[in-house]
């Protein structure tokens, strides 16, 4: 009797286990966070409805990177937003289709008195399906 008990309580944790590590077809899991940067400027990421995506912009201490902005409101929904050390972030979610762009720009503050300084920019278009 008690090797049946081992058997079968054995069973279960190998489903449990398996039942863990994958999310059922059909399943309502949750999309990753999608990471954007500097990396992605002038390129299209495509979303889910639900779906967020976090823009991380470093600069300089002297020369941050203003917050990440979107330009269509109703189609990326603001979560967070923050700055420090020259580091400037936002969090978007994906609130309902259609396609909108993320612009930051790289700020002149160290730039000052150079007269041929051209500030960068930064655009990502975001596509929510």
């Amino acid at each position: 009797m008690r090797r049946a008990v081992y058997v079968i309580g054995g069973a279960v944790l190998l489903a449990a286990a398996g039942g863990a590590a994958a999310p059922a077809v059909g399943s309502t899991a949750k999309a990753p966070t999608v990471q954007a940067s500097w990396a992605d400027d002038g390129h299209t990421i495509s979303l889910r409805t639900g779906q967020a995506i976090r823009v991380a912009l470093p600069g300089q201490s002297c020369t941050a990177t203003s917050i990440p902005v979107a330009a269509a409101a109703p189609v990326l929904r603001v979560r967070r937003v923050g700055s420090s050390g020259g580091l400037s972030w936002a969090v978007f979610q994906a609130a309902k289709a259609g396609t909108t762009v993320v612009t930051a720009t790289h700020g002149e503050a160290c730039a000052m008195g150079v007269s041929d300084y051209a500030p960068e920019q930064f655009r990502l278009t975001v596509r929510v399906r």
